[in-house]
């Protein structure tokens, strides 16, 4: 492992807690001297669509408010879903791919991609973590976190099935202390189980 990066990928509904998740797993691994990368399909979309968005409403979609981001929402939902229906799937998976490929940070490194949703065509996201990037997906629950649309809904059953490795924790409501008694020993038994598979890929 010391001699070259590797990858999860994070799935589940939205607000249960990938970016904390992200944040604790980037605290806890510099104990192990491995730096995380945090990188995100939807940032890719959001590059791509800035200069229709301010163009046609003036909001900047890299630099707005909550309110603003609310206003064009459906229009990032749509571009996204059109793109990913014209290219099989791979439009997004291909922008990260460049960011990924253009990155050269010291080994050894572990990239997050941290909003894996799709598992709909044959070599869609879920593919591309497990398949291509040999990398593991793993899958967060916050208890009483229902899903925020449909789309999570129709898909969230396909990337549990997938996922590697699961991970259901409480709503700590942004209390440090509580997040230190219960969310951050679920990730620091994350990275056990996570060193000791990539131990075996070295035997």
């Amino acid at each position: 492992m010391a001699h070259r990066n590797f990858f999860i990928g994070l799935s589940g509904f939205a607000a249960c807690g990938k970016d904390l998740f992200t944040d604790l797993l980037s605290e806890e691994l510099e104990s192990h001297d491995i730096s995380l990368l945090k990188v995100s399909i939807a940032e890719s979309l959001k590059v791509e669509c800035r200069s229709s968005l301010v163009r046609l409403t003036g909001i900047d979609i890299l630099n707005c408010t909550r309110e603003e981001k609310d206003k064009v929402r459906d229009y990032l939902v749509f571009y996204g879903l059109v793109m990913r229906d014209r290219s099989g799937g791979r439009h997004w998976i291909d922008r990260v791919s460049e960011q990924i490929d253009h990155s050269s940070p010291d080994f050894p490194h572990l990239f997050c991609i941290t909003d894996v949703r799709y598992d709909e065509y044959e070599k869609d996201e879920v593919f591309w973590i497990k398949n291509e990037l040999k990398g593991k997906l793993v899958h967060l629950t916050k208890e009483g976190s229902p899903a925020a649309n449909s789309l999570e809904e129709e898909n969230d059953p396909r990337l549990q099935e997938k996922a590697d490795y699961k991970i259901v924790w409480p709503d700590c409501n942004s209390n440090q202390k509580e997040i230190n008694k219960h969310l951050r020993p679920r990730v620091l038994q994350f990275i056990d189980w996570l060193l000791e598979n990539e131990k075996k890929k070295e035997i």
